[in-house]
């Protein structure tokens, strides 16, 4: 969740930010309503009722305090300007071609470009940050997998790079070199 926040700033190391402290305050309620379910689960298997009241009514204003904090974490990370973006992105047919554009370009043209059959027709173009993170994620899931779930993932450079790839696909950023292919008809 944290990951995430950062890779939607699209800045790494900006554990100061608004939407940062915001994330974290969530995954802590997140982390206390998993242990207090734990708890209850415990109880419940060894028969034991004592605090099983108590245990519900405190889970119960942890739900609460949950949802405030994810309205809390969606006003610090800008959530309705995404929704904005999205809405124009899947709404008019410019922005959709375009969010289209965006996600082909950004995240398979280097896949193309590997093909040597393909790659050599297509312009060099510089590496794509959400090729970067579909790769990365890919990675970390295939080495999970291949080890025999020995390999631990990183979860939060996963979230980071899920976040850049949503902020880099919402974003109505042209790299100039794109846009210099696109009118010289190359």
């Amino acid at each position: 969740m944290t990951g995430f926040a950062l890779g939607q700033q699209l800045q790494q190391g900006a554990t100061t930010s608004t939407c940062f402290a915001q994330s974290y305050q969530t995954k802590t309620f997140l982390d206390d309503i998993s242990d207090q379910l734990y708890t209850i689960g415990t109880n419940l298997y060894n028969l034991d009722f004592s605090t099983f009241q108590t245990d519900l009514a405190t889970l119960s204003l942890n739900f609460n305090n949950l949802l405030i904090q994810y309205n809390d974490q969606s006003i610090g990370c800008q959530t309705q300007n995404k929704i904005v973006q999205f809405a124009t992105r899947t709404q008019t047919v410019s922005g959709f071609s375009n969010w289209v554009f965006t996600i082909f370009y950004g995240t398979f043209y280097n896949m193309i470009q590997a093909i040597p059959t393909y790659g050599a027709y297509l312009p060099q173009i510089a590496a794509q940050p959400m090729y970067e993170s579909v790769m990365y994620i890919y990675g970390q899931i295939y080495g999970f997998y291949t080890s025999g779930y020995a390999t631990k993932m990183n979860c939060q450079q996963i979230g980071y790079y899920a976040g850049q790839w949503v902020a880099e696909s919402l974003s109505t950023y042209v790299e100039t070199t794109v846009a210099m292919v696109q009118i010289q008809g190359m």
